[in-house]
């Protein structure tokens, strides 16, 4: 990295300053906030313009039109935002079969 290159700005500084991501779907105009440490526990520690092409819309099933932003909760806002909080993970198992013969 060049010396006077200003580090990304990424998920787990976002969590360390206490930012939320939205995340905007063009296409439904659907809007959510998630925690960043959750996001970053999905995705991993990317920065912002990764957001996006790393998640998928869960109405339209599509990633090509969301945009991720970071927001601050402040002011008339504490109280009365909702955010999304990561509950568990689930995996899906799908078998994968060959045929052979014997």
């Amino acid at each position: 990295m060049h010396p006077y290159k200003k580090p990304d700005f990424t998920l787990s500084t976002a969590d360390e300053n206490g930012m939320l991501v939205k995340i905007r779907c063009g296409l439904c105009k659907g809007t959510h906030l998630y925690y960043a440490k959750d996001v970053m526990k999905l995705i991993g520690d990317l920065p912002l313009w990764d957001i996006a092409a790393n998640t998928r819309c869960e109405k339209c099933d599509t990633n090509a039109y969301l945009k991720a932003d970071w927001k601050h909760v402040y002011g008339p806002d504490v109280g009365n935002t909702k955010v999304r909080k990561l509950v568990r993970i689930r995996q899906v198992r799908i078998p994968v079969w060959k045929d052979e013969i014997i």
